[in-house]
């Protein structure tokens, strides 16, 4: 059985180069709906005001630690000798946009305070190990970015890359006939639902066994409907201020954040993911999560001016992904007490999140057979 864990867009980065204020706001104002209201255009002009003064600040560029995309076994130790008997289910953890597998999953022992060293849930013995022992636990990593060096694949070329990632591992294990059990995580959610809905095409039978073996779906805060406008927006500001600057950038993948009537792209992956869940045939359970409290948006635009704050008034935080778009047609969502940004991450045993979800991918795990039972 594999589970795998999709993350959260909170990561923002600055593009060091001189910006050109014109060039920007046009590019801007190709990305951004021409009916956004006068007042939205006034604070997307401050923040790209903002931008540009926090990008002529500093001109040193950060020097991005290598990654290696794919799977990473974290549980049990990979050095040692496998336990087929013990090993009945796969968990496969993959972060969400912009973010990446090596930070995702981890919290601070007293949440805010770095110094007090991190939890990552998926491997710490006292966490997700111990509640699901007869399990391998793998993290995927995939190329999430959407400002500077964001890949220009399409959400087709993504998912197609997730499905043959876990095509090859398990075959090459001997484990093709291991259920399967998803964890996602935010956007990491939309590019499951597109991965297990690509997995259906009749023409292409290749990946088909993953989606026969998927036994259970966890959603953590994935935006079916969309996302909050303003994280919309910042988003595509990025991606304007790296196209500005000469970067690989692209918005592939933004379009899924639409939270308007333009979100056609969502709108039609939901819906074939919707159709493919209620087949009987791919019998997919599903548990969707939201959060209960709202995102401070002054730690993201804080990074850039100090007059944006006072430009956003009183919307100084918000719920990111709102209970009606975190929860798919006909699902119920189990609420956490968290901001968005901590829905996948968790620091003890007897955290409130941690122990709903983990009973939730416990459930999945005992059914298992029976649901692979009756989609034989």
């Amino acid at each position: 059985m594999i589970i795998v864990t999709f993350t959260n867009l909170t990561h923002y980065e600055s593009v060091h180069h001189s910006t050109n204020l014109v060039h920007i706001t046009s590019a801007m104002a190709g990305l951004i709906s021409s009916r956004i209201t006068y007042l939205t255009t006034a604070i997307i002009g401050i923040i790209i005001l903002g931008f540009i003064w926090k990008v002529n600040k500093g001109k040193t560029k950060k020097v991005a630690k290598s990654r290696t995309f794919g799977l990473t076994q974290l549980y049990p130790d990979p050095q040692k000798l496998a336990d087929d008997d013990k090993e009945v289910v796969d968990i496969v953890a993959i972060h969400g946009l912009d973010s990446e597998s090596r930070t995702a999953w981890v919290a601070w022992k007293i949440d805010g305070q770095p110094e007090s060293g991190g939890v990552h849930w998926l491997k710490d013995p006292h966490m997700l190990p111990l509640k699901i022992a007869k399990s391998r636990i793998f993290t995927y990593d995939w190329p999430a970015g959407v400002g500077r060096d964001a890949a220009l694949a399409s959400m087709f070329n993504h998912s197609s890359h997730l499905l043959s990632s876990l095509t090859v591992t398990r075959a090459e294990t001997g484990t093709t006939t291991r259920p399967i059990i998803f964890v996602a995580s935010c956007f990491g959610g939309l590019l499951l639902a597109k991965a297990l809905v690509v997995a259906s095409f009749p023409a292409d039978d290749r990946y088909l066994n993953i989606l026969r073996y998927t036994v259970g779906v966890a959603f953590l805060g994935t935006p079916f409907q969309g996302t909050d406008k303003f994280l919309h927006d910042l988003t595509l500001l990025r991606i304007a201020a790296a196209v500005e600057a000469g970067e690989e950038s692209s918005t592939e993948l933004a379009r899924y954040l639409r939270h308007d009537k333009d979100r056609e792209d969502l709108d039609e992956l939901v819906t074939n993911f919707c159709k493919l869940r209620n087949n009987p045939k791919y019998e997919l359970p599903v548990v969707c999560f939201c959060e209960q409290f709202p995102t401070n948006f002054q730690s993201f635009v804080g990074r850039l001016h100090p007059d944006i704050g006072k430009a956003l008034g009183t919307k100084g935080s918000t719920v990111l992904v709102k209970p009606h778009s975190a929860c798919l047609p006909g699902v119920n969502a189990e609420s956490l007490p968290v901001r968005h940004n901590m829905l996948n991450k968790f620091n003890l045993p007897h955290n409130d999140g941690f122990m709903k979800l983990s009973s939730t991918l416990q459930k999945f795990a005992e059914k298992a057979e029976e649901v692979l039972e009756r989609k034989r």
